[in-house]
């Protein structure tokens, strides 16, 4: 029982420390202060039960795996909350790149294009800022309108509020 309970608090504690890491990289730092809080108790009860008889190989190895699977529940949880703004930046040479624009406003994204030259071609580049949770959505409505399209997706931090028009207050 005691095995048991070795793994499951060094998989909570790993599973938050996980997810602690993007919370604070989406800047929500006192979210993550708390939960460093929490991690910490957990750990010095769980390391101060491992310590104390570190002989005892078994506990070793539940802690061990407790920290492998809740590292990786960790990033699955976090995969899942998918916390954050992605940025979408696509790359047609479909002409009509304020059709593309159109279509994928009146689905509720907010898109805007502009002309670029690359490889002697007139380009249309387009940028989508959009919640992480909807990005493979996205991405599918970008590659239903055209299938040649090249995507490049980047996590976001937003500097500025935007009003519903696009326009920073």
């Amino acid at each position: 029982m005691l095995y048991f309970l070795i793994f499951l608090a060094k998989t909570i504690e790993t599973t938050l420390c996980t997810f602690r890491l993007i919370v604070v990289a989406n800047g929500k730092k006192l979210f993550g202060a708390i939960l460093n809080a929490i991690i910490s108790i957990i750990w010095i009860l769980t390391a101060g039960i491992v310590i104390v008889k570190v002989k005892d190989i078994f506990r070793v190895f539940a802690f061990s795996f407790g920290c492998f699977f809740g590292s990786y529940l960790g990033s699955a949880l976090e995969e899942k909350l998918a916390m954050g703004s992605n940025l979408l930046m696509a790359i047609t040479t479909d002409p009509k790149g304020d059709n593309i624009m159109k279509t994928l406003n009146d689905h509720g994204f907010s898109c805007t294009y502009t002309k670029a030259r690359g490889k002697g071609k007139i380009q249309n580049i387009l940028f989508l800022m959009i919640p992480r949770k909807k990005r493979m959505e996205a991405i599918h409505s970008l590659q239903s309108l055209d299938k040649d399209i090249f995507i490049v997706s980047e996590n976001i931090v937003k500097i500025q509020k935007q009003d519903n028009n696009g326009f920073s207050r």
